[in-house]
């Protein structure tokens, strides 16, 4: 039996009239058909049919010491600024639409066969998200991203009170779970959307191991974005090795940890996920600006013990991927320049 509502009943299922998480077409549906009570209950809210799509989530990383140390407008007026600018970039493409904010986080869908545009939003948000955070101070807060291919049912849920729009599917659950394992300043994906990106033959990534989810039977292949590949790059299919002419800076750090790579590779199995570096191998005690207000990991330097890296240091994504790459018996692929350079300005402001 359908059910008819009148104008105050409809306000209370808080269907917008303006973009929010419904993507743009499924507004302009709303509002052709907004008088309409009979297709509204019986149209309107019905599953559609599964489709494939690549969704991207996001998550910042010490957010509740964020909140802790800094004032609640200063952390509103970060989130606004950093959401609306995310925003604007994944709906600069056609079809892709951020379905939800996620408190600290989004989620958001791009069409299939998008793979590498993707990928480029997420190195994007992150590199804004780095200077945003150097502008406000924020210095422990971190983004992390997670990107998959999955097939999604979409629909809406809920009852009288609230109706909310929203994508369904097991592989969307998946990529939440792989999000949450995501250090801080790094792009993971899943090896499905590992092999498509092989094919779309855009940006170098490193296999970084298994990793068991809650809830998911079988352990899932995940790999780290390292950046895009140049056009020449993309013309010989070999990678720029990293170099001190390049980087006199930090190729001796990132050196380190490559080495350690190639010493842990046969400790470990090849399934094995493991990143486990000690801040002291560093080369100068305090490279990371975070030392002084970790008091175990100052403790632990002073008395020579392992003091273990962690993704607040600058540095970590760089020397994540050349631990990776060493442990694989790879050679280290030069990295981001430009995320680099903001995370070492940071490091130097904060």
């Amino acid at each position: 039996m359908s059910v008819h509502w009148n104008g105050a009943e409809r306000r209370r299922f808080q269907i917008p009239s303006m973009p929010g998480n419904y993507p743009g077409n499924r507004i302009e549906e709303y509002q052709e058909n907004a008088q309409d009570d009979y297709y509204l209950t019986t149209k309107f809210h019905k599953p559609k049919k599964k489709k494939r799509i690549v969704v991207l989530a996001a998550d910042i990383r010490n957010f509740t010491k964020t909140m802790q140390d800094n004032a609640d407008l200063a952390v509103q007026t970060f989130l606004s600024e950093f959401f609306g600018y995310a925003t604007d970039l994944i709906q600069t493409y056609n079809g892709s639409f951020v379905n939800k904010f996620l408190g600290d986080g989004l989620l958001s869908h791009f069409p299939e066969h998008h793979e590498a545009e993707a990928l480029c939003v997420a190195r994007e948000i992150i590199r804004f998200f780095t200077g945003l955070k150097a502008k406000f101070k924020f210095g422990f807060a971190n983004l992390s991203v997670a990107v998959t291919s999955a097939d999604y049912l979409e629909t809406s849920i809920g009852r009288e009170s609230y109706i909310d729009y929203t994508l369904l599917g097991g592989e969307i659950n998946s990529l939440f779970r792989l999000l949450s394992s995501t250090e801080g300043n790094l792009i993971y994906v899943s090896d499905v959307f590992a092999k498509t990106l092989t094919n779309e033959d855009s940006h170098w990534y490193v296999y970084i191991g298994v990793k068991h989810f809650k809830g998911i039977v079988e352990p899932v292949s995940c790999y780290s974005v390292i950046r895009e590949k140049t056009d020449e790059e993309k013309k010989l299919n070999t990678a720029t090795s990293c170099s001190k002419e390049q980087c006199p800076d930090y190729y001796d750090v990132c050196h380190r940890a490559w080495s350690k790579g190639r010493e842990d590779a046969g400790a470990f199995t090849p399934w094995e996920d493991i990143f486990k570096l000690d801040c002291n191998s560093c080369i100068a005690r305090n490279n990371c600006w975070n030392w002084e207000f970790c008091l175990p990991k100052k403790v632990n330097a002073d008395e020579h013990k392992p003091t273990y890296c962690c993704h607040i240091c600058y540095n970590f994504r760089n020397c994540f991927h050349s631990y990776q790459l060493g442990r694989q018996g790879k050679a280290m692929i030069a990295c981001d320049t430009e995320l680099r350079n903001l995370s070492s300005a940071l490091a130097l402001e904060v």
